[in-house]
């Protein structure tokens, strides 16, 4: 159906795209989890007239819904960007592109 060149270099782009997504989304985790357990000191003496709303302190913990949803996202990006990154290299026997 296509030739071995063409197929080769498609397995090639899917890696290098699978590549480029596994560090970037292991990045994001990497950098977001550090700001996820954050150890925070709240005085409860002190007023917060400023109208600013604080992020949801559960314990020691900082956990907003944007932080929870971008480091869920970005780990099952980095699943998907393994699963990719593997494809090419365990085709079925018997396949075009098998070695």
């Amino acid at each position: 159906m296509y030739s071995t060149n063409i197929l080769k270099r498609i397995a090639l782009l899917q890696v290098f795209g699978a590549s480029v997504s596994l560090v970037a989304s292991s990045t994001i985790v990497l950098v977001s989890r550090k700001k996820f357990f954050v150890v925070t000191e709240k005085n409860k003496e002190e007023d917060h007239a400023g109208g600013e709303t604080d992020p949801i302190v559960e314990g020691n913990k900082i956990c907003t819904p944007y932080r929870r949803i971008l480091i869920g996202l970005s780990f099952a990006d980095i699943l998907q960007s393994v699963a990719l990154l593997v494809g090419p290299f365990v085709p079925p026997k018997g396949t075009q592109q098998s070695p």
